[in-house]
């Protein structure tokens, strides 16, 4: 009776494994994950990371797709579309540009909503300030006016002597 029971069991739950990968196999994310990034953050200047995703509708009817920004992505990511019609063999490229302003560890995602079938793509940024000296940054700002003050003054010399 015992074993009857487990055969029962394992022989419902792969049934609905195999269901369940029939079913998601006909919409395609890639990359499934975006993975993790670092991005390095220097002064005055926010980082940022433009990736782009995939999505492939193999099923032989139309699919409403909807997308939307996860976690603590809402305020840094924006995408390039959120709400379209994805047709039959149609594949079309998700562009997503996220902007990172302070340092710091941001997990988040995209999820992907075609119907009663949810997805969600991950991603881990990891930003970084640089480790760029302010004397240093402040060096090659004085350097930067400096250096044409003197071509100026150069090229002008030049001139009074013809």
């Amino acid at each position: 009776m015992m074993k009857k029971n487990a055969t029962l069991v394992l022989t419902i739950l792969f049934s609905l494994s195999l269901l369940t990968s029939i079913a998601s196999a006909a919409l395609v994310v890639k990359p499934a994950k975006q993975g993790i990034v670092r991005l390095q953050l220097y002064p005055f200047t926010p980082a940022v990371l433009t990736k782009s995703f995939s999505l492939n509708n193999t099923y032989d009817y139309d699919v409403n797709i909807s997308l939307k920004v996860t976690d603590n992505f809402a305020d840094i990511m924006k995408l390039s579309e959120t709400d379209f019609v994805l047709k039959p063999g149609e594949v079309r490229e998700i562009d997503y540009t996220v902007t990172v302003k302070e340092p710091g560890t941001y997990e988040g995602g995209i999820i992907v909503n075609a119907g009663r079938i949810a997805f969600q793509s991950d991603l881990v940024i990891l930003a970084f300030k640089t480790d760029i000296i302010p004397e240093l940054f402040l060096g090659i700002i004085i350097l930067a006016i400096l250096v044409p003050i003197a071509m100026f003054f150069v090229l002008k010399k030049k001139r009074s002597r013809k």
